[in-house]
């Protein structure tokens, strides 16, 4: 009767104990998803910010037409080449690794674009920025659609989807009244205070 007193005590114990499991495993899921959801903005300020310096940008470095064209594309071309790679790399190393990586080298490229002195510099690491922006970009997706609460996965997927057009239009908003308070001068290559590279240097 002992026993069946004990074991009877350790059944009622044992669904508290697994509803304080999953209570917890579900906050630390929102915690993730709410890092997740704002790396997303922050990684696509610089598509904003470059069109709305873009006039700036061109003045600085005299860029010609072609030029113009390849910083405004090559971004898109860099998540392209990126997201080819993004399968074998996450066979190699965890995805927690990967996307720790790369948003740090993200940052030091996306840095490195605001300290530009040459066309060269420009061009690599805009393509840089966005070959480094493809694992965020293929894998934060699927990390919802396997970690998303059932209830939720949509509402989550949306979100995290919604966070480069939401972070371009930050970017966009932020660089236009920095851009437009410094006038339609032209700033030297070498001057690293130029109110265009202002975004890049806060985006980090």
């Amino acid at each position: 009767p002992a026993m069946a007193v004990g074991e009877e005590g350790a059944n009622e114990a044992e669904p508290k104990w697994t509803v304080a499991k999953i209570k917890l495993r579900k906050k630390k899921l929102n915690r993730i998803f709410i890092l997740l959801a704002l790396v997303s903005i922050v990684i696509n300020l610089d598509g904003g910010a470059v069109p709305a310096g873009l006039i700036h940008i061109e003045k600085t470095f005299y860029l010609n037409v072609v030029e113009t064209g390849l910083v405004g594309m090559l971004v898109y071309q860099g998540i392209a080449l990126g997201c080819l790679t993004v399968g074998p790399t996450l066979r190699c190393i965890s995805p927690l690794r990967a996307t720790q990586v790369t948003l740090v080298l993200n940052i030091a490229a996306t840095l490195l674009f605001g300290c530009s002195t040459s066309t060269g510099m420009l061009l690599t690491f805009r393509v840089l920025i966005g070959f480094l922006q493809a694992v965020p970009a293929v894998y934060f997706p699927v990390w919802v659609d396997e970690f998303a609460p059932v209830e939720s996965t949509t509402m989550w997927m949306a979100i995290v989807n919604a966070g480069a057009p939401l972070g371009i239009t930050i970017g966009y908003v932020v660089s236009g009244a920095l851009t437009s308070s410094a006038g339609a001068g032209r700033c030297d290559n070498e001057d690293l205070l130029c109110m265009w590279r202002m975004p890049f240097y806060g985006q980090p």
